[in-house]
């Protein structure tokens, strides 16, 4: 029997039984079968984590939509308020609107009253009418349009340079030049700053 045949046989084996999945070259020489199983492990690690980070990214989408849809009912819902404030502004204005025109009505109606029953005393009763009753019934109504804004300008019978903002001609013929003197002729009307009616005017009667 040839031991060292025999022992380098058993050598041989146990070599190639030890060895072979981890030192056994392919036979170009480029890889090992270590290297490969590695490969394979870190490429299945690289895909579970990648997998988990979707996962991931997909939860967070999830709750980045129902956070807008929770922005968007809170803006549908801040909208309707502001749509209902305006309106109750609206409404708010137009009752102080109604309010102060049936201030102004009330105040006006003894004036008014006057003034109707002195026109039915004239041309119904015909009975002639006291000059000093119809101007102390103007005089209140005036006193009273003036409480809500009323505004009279000029003064009849008065002089200052024309300003066609505030004066027009008294009649269509009359052309009268800016800056040029006039006499007042008829009041102006205005309400609250605003002019409603300017004052109507003529040229200076020559000397």
């Amino acid at each position: 029997m040839n031991v060292r045949g025999g022992r380098g046989n058993i050598s041989g084996t146990i070599r190639e039984f030890f060895g072979y999945g981890y030192n056994k070259r392919s036979s170009d020489g480029k890889s090992m079968d270590i290297e490969q199983s590695d490969l394979e492990v870190d490429t299945s690690n690289d895909l579970k984590e990648a997998l988990l980070r979707i996962a991931e990214l997909e939860k967070e989408l999830q709750f980045a939509k129902l956070d807008l849809e929770e922005t968007r009912s809170q803006l549908t819902a801040a909208q309707h308020d502001l749509n209902l404030h305006n309106q109750q502004g609206v409404d708010l204005r137009d009752i102080e609107i109604r309010e102060k025109v049936r201030g102004m009505f009330q105040e006006l109606s003894g004036p008014l009253t006057q003034l109707l029953t002195q026109n039915h005393i004239q041309h119904v009763q015909g009975k002639p009418l006291q000059t000093k009753d119809v101007n102390a019934t103007v005089n209140r109504l005036v006193s009273t349009l003036k409480n809500f804004g009323l505004e009279i300008s000029e003064d009849i019978g008065s002089t200052t340079v024309f300003d066609p903002n505030k004066h027009e001609a008294l009649t269509i013929d009359d052309t009268i030049d800016v800056g040029e003197e006039v006499l007042i002729r008829m009041y102006g009307i205005g309400f609250e700053g605003k002019i409603l009616r300017r004052a109507a005017v003529s040229r200076l009667p020559k000397p």
